[in-house]
């Protein structure tokens, strides 16, 4: 009985062994087969990673879009309204001398000397109704309204002071005179002449002027593409002095900063006391043309050829450049590369200072 009893125990003891065998297979197995998923789950996670990974480096290595304006100032190639894209430019002469108002929104501002070493500034624009008080207007000359030629602009001055003939582009369709038209412009201080967007918008519909743009109207230059790299000169201009004379000087400072030339004139800077903004261009250009003085018993007048052709620069982020310029019976002024071809300049404001060929020399930028 008792070897009965034993051999019941050894079976009991053999099948516990077996149990425990089994259960220690399984969990081998069951432990394996969860590494074995987890590691073809981290796999593909890391796959996943790697996707990821490429396709930030396939953006990465994208060059970015370039914003192309659908329509832009025919003055300075920069965005604007289609209205605006459509509108022909608009010149107001202004003595440089007075209060300005409405011209830090120009897009070109030229500068031309007088006799007396003053100078007149030609301030255009294609916005014309969008601004408020403009001035002061002064009388223009013959060789200052060959700019607006140039431009394809309607020209605005209050009156004209030439006392001597001489040849100069017919502008008789697109002056406007307002010692000729009243109701257009006032007087403040007895004889500092302002006008404003709506009054001349409203003087050149009275008197048929065309406002449309000359789409065959050519500038004197070419603009850059969008998203093109600075075109930069080799010489360093980070201050401009025009000396038109002991009296008067103009001198255009480049700001790091915004990348602009700030304009001054006996060493204050010359701001907008319509909107208190300090006048400042993208492009400068600096044009030496042969002047005449004549002398009679009224006086002196000094006459600047803007008809012909000269040498000069063009200044741009810092740098200048030596350029030549042409300009033709028809109308058309071009500005040349010393290679000559067509400059392109870049999109932007624009200050052109005409100087005297004899102070070529004297004329400094640093």
């Amino acid at each position: 009985m008792n070897t009965k009893k034993n051999g019941n125990y050894g079976k009991l003891i053999a099948f516990f062994l077996v149990a425990v065998i089994l259960v220690g297979t399984f969990g081998f197995a069951a432990e394996g087969w969860q590494s074995t998923s987890q590691n073809e789950s981290d796999s593909g996670k890391v796959d996943d990673d790697s996707d990821k990974a490429d396709e930030n480096k396939d953006d990465e290595n994208k060059e970015p879009e370039i914003y192309i304006p659908e329509f832009v100032s025919s003055l300075s190639g920069l965005e604007v309204t289609e209205s605006v894209s459509r509108q022909r430019p608009v010149g107001f002469v202004m003595d440089s001398s007075s209060p300005l108002y409405g011209i830090s929104g120009a897009e070109v501002v030229v500068e031309l000397p007088t006799e007396n070493g003053q100078t007149r500034l030609v301030a255009f624009t294609t916005s014309t109704r969008e601004l408020g008080k403009i001035g002061s207007l002064a009388p223009t000359r013959g060789y200052m309204s060959n700019i607006a030629k140039y431009f394809g602009a309607v020209l605005v001055s209050a009156g004209c002071d030439d006392t001597i003939e001489y040849e100069s582009l017919d502008l008789s369709a697109s002056h406007f005179d307002t010692t000729q038209n009243s109701g257009y412009h006032y007087t403040e201080y007895t004889h500092f002449v302002y006008t404003n967007g709506a009054l001349i918008g409203a003087g050149l519909a009275n008197t048929n002027i065309g406002t449309a743009l000359n789409a065959r109207q050519q500038l004197p230059f070419s603009f850059a593409e969008f998203g093109s790299d600075k075109i930069l000169g080799s010489i360093s201009a980070r201050s401009v002095v025009l000396p038109f004379s002991q009296s008067s000087e103009s001198e255009l400072y480049y700001s790091e900063e915004d990348g602009k030339y700030s304009f001054s004139k006996g060493g204050v800077t010359k701001t907008d006391m319509l909107s208190d903004k300090y006048l400042a261009y993208d492009n400068v250009f600096v044009l030496f043309a042969d002047t005449v003085t004549y002398e009679s018993a009224s006086g002196s007048e000094m006459i600047m050829n803007t008809t012909s052709s000269g040498t000069g620069y063009y200044i741009s982020a810092g740098y200048a450049t030596a350029i030549k310029w042409e300009a033709n019976s028809l109308g058309n002024m071009t500005f040349f590369t010393e290679s000559g071809e067509k400059l392109t300049v870049n999109r932007g404001r624009s200050y052109i200072g005409f100087l005297k060929s004899s102070l070529a020399a004297s004329f400094k930028f640093s």
